[in-house]
């Protein structure tokens, strides 16, 4: 998750030059971004394609990554560094997971390579760990391609296989239809998984590495710190200031604020409306 939140973030601010995004945590295993620009929410389906297809590079089941590179081997600047950011969290993961640690598992890494030219590639010693068996393996692309006078169609799957190998592994796999057609339900801040029973807690990009899905509150953990705090204080006025989802609503309300000012800045008539009509509720108190 943190892989994908680096990479979509830096795509969505530097690319498209979007300023108020919100990341989710879904409850379970994955993640949402919320696009909240005023020029993101009037994006029609055809606009909201052309991004979505702009963020992706996984196509089918098969082991299929669009990495064009031009003919001096160059990816796209935002690919480009989309597999900078990706490699360290790859060979992380490639160490932890045991990817390239058999036999077995190395031929599944080279089967991003032409079969007549995999042999060349295989690692000399079995018994080396994963992550040694892949820096000989992008020393020996390296080489490889150094050597190369002319590319051919076989040549070609060298010059972009570690790239495709880390972008299949750590690339983020995005829902398409959710993120292109206007009619799909979308999971709100805060809301609670109904399976796992965690709350959907926003994540600030800047702190995505740090962040810890088992240390997400649970409905029946805020339940009990409610009560905890009842018990101890003698106040039936328990708020969610004193549970451990105070951080989570303190950063939600900072992006809010953020972005009623840009509101204000945008549209001063429509947000003067908005602070009327705020105005002559009838609220008791500022909590939200």
């Amino acid at each position: 998750m943190s892989a994908a939140i680096r990479v979509v973030h830096t795509i969505l601010t530097k690319d498209f030059g979007f300023e108020h995004v919100l990341w989710i945590f879904s409850g379970r295993r994955g993640i949402h971004c919320w696009v909240c620009d005023s020029r993101a929410r009037k994006l029609g389906h055809d606009a909201r394609e052309a991004i979505i297809n702009f963020l992706s590079c996984y196509q089918g089941k098969e082991k299929k990554i669009n990495v064009s590179m031009n003919q001096y081997g160059h990816m796209h600047p935002s690919m480009q560094r989309a597999y900078e950011q990706l490699l360290p969290y790859f060979e992380d993961l490639l160490e932890s997971q045991g990817w390239m640690d058999t036999p077995e598992a190395c031929d599944k890494i080279l089967e991003f390579i032409d079969p007549s030219l995999r042999d060349e590639f295989r690692p000399s010693n079995d018994d080396d760990a994963g992550l040694q068996k892949w820096f000989e393996l992008k020393n020996r692309v390296k080489s490889f391609l150094f050597r190369q006078k002319k590319f051919t169609a076989a040549t070609n799957s060298v010059r972009s296989c570690l790239q495709r190998i880390v972008f299949y592994h750590a690339y983020p796999r995005l829902d398409v239809n959710v993120s292109k057609h206007l009619n799909h339900l979308l999971k709100s801040p805060f809301c609670v998984h109904p399976k796992t029973g965690k709350v959907c807690v926003p994540i600030d990009p800047k702190e995505a590495d740090g962040f810890d899905c088992n240390a997400v509150p649970h409905i029946l953990q805020l339940h009990d710190e409610l009560n905890a705090f009842r018990s101890t204080d003698g106040s039936s006025k328990a708020t969610w200031s004193s549970t451990s989802l105070k951080p989570s609503i303190e950063l939600f309300r900072q992006f809010v604020t953020k972005l009623m000012n840009a509101a204000r800045v945008e549209n001063p008539r429509s947000y003067a409306k908005h602070i009327a009509a705020k105005a002559q509720q009838d609220v008791a108190t500022n909590e939200w």
